[in-house]
C-alpha cells in the first residue's frame, strides 16, 4: 500500500513558496522575541526597582 512516495513538485510550487515565506517570517519572530523579552524584562526591572 506505501510502497511508492508520492510525486512532489519543488519549490516552484506557490502554495509552498508561500509556506515557506510563512514559516522564515514565523521564525523569524520567534527567535526575535526570545531575545528581546527577556532583555525588555531586565530593563524594567532595574527601572522600577
Amino acid at each position: 500500500m506505501f510502497d511508492q512516495a508520492a510525486p512532489v513538485t519543488d519549490e516552484d510550487d506557490d502554495l509552498i513558496e508561500k509556506w515557506n515565506a510563512l514559516g522564515r517570517m514565523a521564525m523569524f519572530f520567534c527567535m526575535w522575541a526570545a531575545m528581546a523579552i527577556p532583555v525588555l524584562l531586565v530593563i524594567y526591572a532595574r527601572l522600577s526597582g
